[in-house]
């Protein structure tokens, strides 16, 4: 959720502290997402959660907007195609994850995210960022990421013995969420660079994804509207996973180096394994905390280079 300066490739303000605190935090809510939305998953469908969740969201960045009469509207409407693409990644990307977690130990699944992310960063930026230059190490790392995901995957179905079929569809699903999640960053910055805040793009992204979700859930949303298990879990997940987050997130972009940002949040994997460790359904294993620490090891190896080349002398 870059600025559009940040987009247009203006320099970032120094590393501070505040700045490291806001992506630290985010990356911690985004681990307590994971395993709390593991839970509710559990008792209350998918696709009512995500209605309820997303709808939430959407209204308060929508009123955000509206009270600062902003245009984002007609700024989102210069580009059609962007938006359009923005909301068809971002739905499959939620729908992934959700399913994911529904299915999979909630480690596992942001630990695939991260892994998934910047191979098809990578990959999609020879097309959509033809500017961009992608360093060797940075293909080792992608390569190594993609064995070490193939055994993560591998060690969840051989400890899911009785549900095998739907632990590979939750694979499955956080393999497609981290897809679609690069494609929805790259169009997000395509947006940006237009003119919209990050509030303004979480208040166009989300529609269609709002659209899907009721059509499947519409003869449960009404009952669901009055019981307070359902409510008071999907707008806690709202505010949690979506909205303070994402905030945090930006806060940290506009004191912090992109590179550094993205450093931070590959922490995110194992943070959501030490707070899955709280939820009983969930045994310990140790083969996952390792495959975990490996992907993340390479995720910031690959970061840390990119780092370096950019502040080397041309």
């Amino acid at each position: 959720m870059t600025t559009a300066s940040a987009s247009l490739g203006r320099p970032s303000p120094r590393v501070d502290t505040a700045g490291v605190v806001a992506v630290g935090a985010f990356s911690l809510f985004s681990a307590a997402l994971d395993v709390y939305a593991g839970n509710v998953l559990q008792r209350i469908d998918p696709m009512l959660l995500m209605f309820l969740c997303f709808t939430s969201a959407w209204a308060v960045f929508t009123a955000r907007e509206l009270l600062r009469r902003s245009r984002f509207v007609a700024i989102a409407l210069e580009r059609p195609s962007d938006v359009l693409a923005l909301n068809l990644t971002t739905a499959v990307t939620w729908v992934g994850l959700f399913y994911a977690l529904k299915y999979v130990e909630p480690a596992l699944v942001n630990g695939i995210s991260v892994a998934i992310g910047p191979i098809c960063t990578i990959l999609l930026g020879r097309y959509l960022r033809r500017q961009s230059r992608v360093l060797q190490i940075e293909w080792c790392c992608a390569a190594g990421i993609f064995v070490t995901v193939l055994l993560l995957s591998w060690s969840s179905i051989a400890r899911a013995p009785v549900s095998g079929s739907r632990t590979l569809l939750g694979l499955v699903s956080g393999v497609a969420s981290g897809v679609f999640a690069a494609g929805s960053l790259i169009y997000s910055k395509r947006l940006a660079e237009r003119g919209l805040s990050a509030s303004a793009i979480m208040s166009v992204r989300f529609l269609l994804l709002i659209g899907v979700t009721f059509a499947l859930s519409r003869t449960a949303i009404g009952g669901a509207l009055v019981r307070l298990d359902v409510m008071i879990p999907a707008l806690s997940l709202s505010i949690i996973g979506i909205v303070f987050p994402l905030y945090l997130l930006q806060v940290g972009i506009q004191r912090l180096e992109p590179v550094s940002v993205a450093l931070i949040v590959t922490a995110a994997p194992i943070l959501t394994f030490l707070l899955q460790m709280f939820d009983d359904r969930i045994a310990f294993s140790v083969t996952s905390l390792a495959l975990i620490v490996l992907i993340t090891l390479l995720v910031s190896t690959s970061v840390v280079a990119r780092y370096k080349m950019e502040r080397s002398p041309q």
